[in-house]
């Protein structure tokens, strides 16, 4: 299974194989904040993303993957960046809109 992606900051278009791990946000969390709730995945594992128009992708160096480990990412600054918190800057992270979600690479 494989996405492709556009990048809504920069418009470049990006293909993320299975493996890669992306953030999703949560539904479970809808009300309306300055920051946003969201758990890692790999890409293989995310049929469900036909439910978001967009995703998030975090350098590795950027953020700790653990699966399904909720992260808060904040649109405003302080934020704690200390070592193993489960929060991120929206500075760390690159948003993505899902163009396409295909099962297998041709």
């Amino acid at each position: 299974m494989f996405i492709t992606a556009e990048n809504i900051r920069t418009g470049e278009v990006r293909t993320f194989l299975g493996k890669e791990r992306i953030l999703v946000p949560d539904s479970k969390h809808t009300e309306v904040t300055r920051s946003l709730f969201a758990h890692w995945e790999t890409v293989e594992e995310c049929l469900d993303l036909r439910k978001y128009s967009k995703f998030f992708y975090v350098s590795e160096s950027e953020g700790k993957w653990q699966r399904g480990e909720e992260v808060l990412i904040s649109t405003e600054r302080p934020i704690s960046d200390r070592p193993g918190s489960k929060s991120l800057s929206m500075d760390h992270v690159d948003s993505y809109r899902v163009l396409g979600i295909f099962l297998e690479k041709e």
